[in-house]
């Protein structure tokens, strides 16, 4: 028996507490004949919401004698709105329709105006136009995240081709354009336009990331064919579409897609965060770099063909006439000797890296040929994706060192140029103390073989002159006077030894003049005791005070 407020019926004599009227609620609604009680569904019920569609979970309005489930949220909406969508107020009706606002053609719950037969589906009620276009100048257009129906856009004049995945599928490079399925629109005018063929923001600040992201009208990253292109937004982490622009921190490797920046995106596009820098999307860019196979170091060095291998084979073969002659001018012992010391008498003189390298030849390094890294352009250049920003800095600051190349054939041009750039990059990062000898013939050789070449790269040569210097012949003198430097402090240990054993010695000899002084003393004494004791029975007879 409680105590406390009941609701009665006097004419059923039925008593219920708070408790159990609210857990219990119960409501007549317009989209069904029976009443519906508020209860708690499970995920694994299998019932779906009659307004929304979506499965039913947590608290639901059910009913006991049929199937007709309503989410809490939609069994409470309003029956009647006003929207700023429509003049016209908007009555809640369980049909089917086609939403104006986003044009999905469905079943349930839709917000209707009977004498326009305008329909605004529940979940499309949070839109508001909020954003002023320069293009339609009326009214104020609406974000909305999927519009249905591929309307036309007043931009591209094109449509979302929902059907077409990116995978490597060869079907793909017959898409002309892809710009998404987010639109801005004008609801009473049918006024379309892709969110990607807008002016969006140069920059934007993200909390997921510390660094601020640019604008890039696409990123295709190191995924190989077949591998997933990944947004790297915390909350998402999923597959994104390589044709969408994206907000991209090049210095972290990080990629937002489009949907995962909206909560800052829409303020700007919006006029809410003051003076902003405006860029439009280059929608080409995307199918120029997806209809091209991806191209890696690995497949240029495969793709090779006679030509190519002819003319890496000219420069090879100036390479060694230039040793040969050389080498065919020096005694074998002599150039012995000669690659010991060079550094030291000739450490600017090209040919006594020729000595130095000997017979060693040119060898790609094993970080270009992994992972199938990447070619892209730079101007008319193309390097690996890594050596990108060394080439960059490289012509900024020398210039087109290429310019004056006599190779014909791209791939050769390419190899050689790569090569090159990787030397540059491992000297950038490489500790004069960490260099040794095979290291710096290969940096050597490949330099010389861009020269060969036609490369006018003697700013190169300039530095690796200096560093075998400091490497081989200043560290060659440190590690000399290092050396004796250990043999000092050996004498030193040494020399202290020595006197701690002369003072030991001096101690044991000290010792040994006491102990002979403390014996003889010791013996006088005794001989002395016996002569009186002699003199005193000299007169007894042998058995004196036995008897």
């Amino acid at each position: 028996m409680r105590s406390g407020v009941v609701f009665r019926c006097e004419k059923c004599d039925l008593n219920m507490d708070i408790e159990c009227v609210l857990r219990h609620k119960t409501i007549n609604h317009f989209s069904h004949g029976h009443p519906l009680t508020l209860s708690h569904k499970k995920d694994d019920d299998g019932a779906c919401c009659r307004a929304c569609g979506k499965k039913c979970s947590g608290a639901t309005y059910s009913c006991n004698r049929c199937s007709f489930c309503l989410h809490e949220s939609c069994g409470e909406l309003q029956r009647e709105i006003h929207h700023e969508l429509h003049e016209h107020p908007l009555t809640l009706f369980d049909k089917s329709f086609r939403c104006d606002a986003c044009l999905v053609e469905s079943n349930g719950f839709t917000y209707n105006c009977s004498s326009c037969n305008f329909n605004l589906h529940v979940e499309c009620t949070s839109l508001a136009p909020s954003i002023k276009y320069e293009g339609h100048d009326e009214h104020l257009l609406t974000f909305v995240s999927h519009v249905y129906g591929k309307p036309p856009c007043h931009v591209c004049d094109s449509k979302y081709s929902w059907d077409y995945k990116y995978s490597g599928d060869p079907k793909y490079s017959n898409i002309s354009k892809y710009c998404g399925d987010s639109y801005l629109r004008c609801v009473k005018c049918d006024f379309n336009v892709h969110l990607m063929c807008v002016p969006l923001p140069c920059v934007i600040e993200h909390p997921c990331h510390t660094d601020p992201l640019v604008l890039k009208d696409c990123h295709i990253d190191d995924a190989s064919e077949g591998q997933e292109y990944i947004c790297d937004v915390l909350d998402c982490e999923l597959e994104r579409d390589p044709r969408e622009c994206v907000y991209y921190c090049e210095e972290c490797d990080f990629v937002a897609q489009l949907g995962c920046v909206l909560g800052e995106l829409l303020p700007l596009l919006q006029g809410k965060c003051g003076n902003v820098e405006w860029k439009k999307v280059d929608r080409d860019v995307a199918v120029k770099l997806l209809e091209r196979k991806f191209i890696s170091f690995n497949d240029i060095l495969n793709s090779f063909d006679e030509d190519d291998k002819k003319e890496m084979d000219h420069v090879l073969s100036s390479f060694r006439r230039e040793r040969d002659i050389i080498f065919n001018n020096s005694p074998e012992d002599h150039l012995s000797n000669y690659a010991n010391n060079f550094f030291k008498y000739h450490s600017y003189l090209d040919e006594a890296f020729f000595r130095f390298a000997g017979t060693i030849e040119p060898r790609i390094p094993l970080e270009l040929t992994i992972n199938g890294l990447e070619i892209v352009k730079v101007g008319n250049h193309e390097v690996t994706k890594q050596l990108k920003p060394v080439l960059e800095k490289l012509i900024e600051k020398y210039g087109d060192f290429t310019a004056d190349s006599t190779l014909k054939r791209p791939n050769v041009k390419t190899y050689h140029l790569v090569m090159f750039c990787h030397v540059v990059h491992s000297m950038c990062n490489t500790k004069v103390m960490n260099i040794n000898a095979d290291l710096l013939r290969q940096w050597w050789i490949n330099c010389k073989l861009a020269q060969r070449a036609g490369f006018k790269i003697q700013f190169a040569f300039e530095s690796l002159n200096k560093v075998a210097y400091v490497r081989f012949t200043l560290v060659s003198e440190l590690h000399a006077g290092a050396i004796l430097d250990q043999y000092d402090d050996r004498i030193t240990e040494y020399s202290n030894r020595i006197m701690e054993c002369r003072k030991q010695l001096e101690e044991l000899k000290e010792k040994r003049v006491q102990h002979v002084s403390s014996t003889r003393f010791a013996e006088s004494s005794q001989a002395e005791g016996f002569l009186r004791e002699a003199l005193a029975l000299r007169l007894n007879t042998a058995m004196a005070n036995m008897l």
